[in-house]
């Protein structure tokens, strides 16, 4: 199996003449390493590839994820009332260590 780099226009480099209609091989398994990560079951060239039951669960939970709003919107509001009521307070020992933590990452 042949290892992709990141450059973007691999594909476009390795279609046979101007048309582009005659892909390489190396394309056409490109194309099925992508139905692979989405899921599914392809057949290229007479082979055929088969994702595990493990890979499908990985696909599922990605595209739940990519679903997922990136704000948890309840827990906010949570936050901020107790924030507004006064309830909501943050020893100073923990703010100083983040603050330290931060700077450190930086240096």
């Amino acid at each position: 199996m042949k290892i992709f780099g990141s450059d973007p226009d691999y594909l476009k480099k390795n279609r046979v003449g101007d048309s582009g209609k005659a892909r390489s091989t190396e394309a056409k398994s490109a194309e099925a390493a992508k139905a692979k990560l989405a899921g599914e079951s392809t057949q290229v060239s007479g082979e055929k590839i088969a994702v595990s039951d493990l890979g499908k669960e990985i696909a599922k939970v990605n595209s739940e994820v990519k679903a997922s709003p990136d704000i948890r919107t309840e827990k906010v509001a949570e936050i901020k009332e107790r924030v507004d009521s006064g309830e909501y307070h943050v020893p100073a020992d923990k703010i100083a260590g983040k603050i330290i933590e931060d700077i450190i990452k930086m240096g």
